[in-house]
């Protein structure tokens, strides 16, 4: 999570870094919208760490290429996101 709680940070194992904005009420069952770059080596690359500054104006990420970067976090453009379908996230149901 963003520090603010607002965003959804995600470091996929391609080396891309998804953020998707929640609406406030913490509900993972849809992703409405999300904003991706490729920031790390797609083969070796992974996101292992991510963290964003106590303002929410930088997104850190650390990947197994070895890289370590640092971005300006524009979240007024990524709450203007809008996709046309909802995504479902499948979940685990243990019993």
């Amino acid at each position: 999570f963003s520090h603010s709680g607002k965003f959804v940070l995600l470091g996929m194992d391609d080396g891309v870094l998804r953020i998707h904005p929640l609406d406030g009420s913490n509900n993972f069952e849809h992703f409405s919208s999300f904003w991706a770059l490729n920031v790390h080596d797609n083969h070796h690359g992974g996101i292992r760490h991510i963290k964003t500054s106590f303002d929410d104006k930088y997104v850190f990420t650390a990947g197994l290429d070895g890289n370590f970067f640092v971005f300006r976090f524009m979240d007024e453009a990524v709450k203007g996101l809008k996709v046309p379908h909802k995504v479902s996230i499948p979940s685990a149901k243990v019993r």
